[in-house]
């Protein structure tokens, strides 16, 4: 009779310890993602495509354009000029996908429509309300197979990045890549032109905005 109580209590504590494994198993592959993207957010993240991808877009608007630099982001007491690199990103974005906008129209209508907060960070979901026809998608946890199944599917994604590799936040827009290397519209690049992402180094965080299905 020990024996057998031995051996009762001894598949007790594998069962027990079995179920235990699974449930922390089962929390790792749920956490998981959120754990990658707070890694994500604070130690930034290497992009690199694995093949080509020509460039699907090349406009850019700089935020330091004097028709704009001037106008004050949201109802801050900071410009375009200074603060603006998302907003220009977003009109270049609207442009690609059919919109007639511009930098300083975007700023006006994203006010209106109250997708500012009152320190100028943009509430993403409130584009669907500006824009009607338009949506945003976000992962925490991105890699550069996301910016691939993106560009691959005409989307063009916006990362936060660190201005040539400073403390300083920065948005640009991936439009294509080319040996090794993701290539970006920046709205402080002087020349106009596409840049390596690597100018900037890591990337931080991440969005898409599409049409609506």
């Amino acid at each position: 009779m020990t024996n057998i109580k031995k051996i009762l209590k001894n598949k007790v504590f594998v069962i027990s310890s079995l179920v235990i494994a699974i449930a922390v198993i089962a929390a790792a592959f749920l956490f998981m993602p959120q754990i990658i993207g707070q890694y994500i957010k604070i130690f930034g993240v290497t992009l690199a495509p694995d093949y080509d991808i020509k460039p699907l877009y090349d406009k850019v608007y700089l935020q330091t354009d004097e028709r704009w630099k001037s106008e004050y982001l949201a109802d801050t007491e900071f410009t375009l000029g200074e603060q603006g690199c998302l907003t220009c990103v977003i009109a270049a974005d609207l442009c690609y996908l059919g919109y007639d906008v511009l930098p300083d129209e975007v700023n006006n209508d994203f006010k209106e429509s109250g997708a500012y907060t009152d320190s100028g960070e943009l509430i993403w979901y409130k584009i669907s309300d500006t824009y009607s026809g338009i949506e945003y998608q976000y992962k925490k946890a991105f890699s550069s197979a996301d910016i691939m199944r993106d560009l691959q599917a005409g989307r063009l994604p916006i990362v936060k990045v660190k201005y040539k590799r400073t403390g300083i936040y920065h948005w640009v827009m991936i439009v294509g890549a080319s040996e090794g290397e993701f290539y970006i519209i920046d709205p402080l690049e002087q020349s106009e032109g596409i840049i390596p992402l690597s100018t900037h180094g890591k990337a931080y965080a991440y969005r898409v905005i599409k049409k609506t299905d």
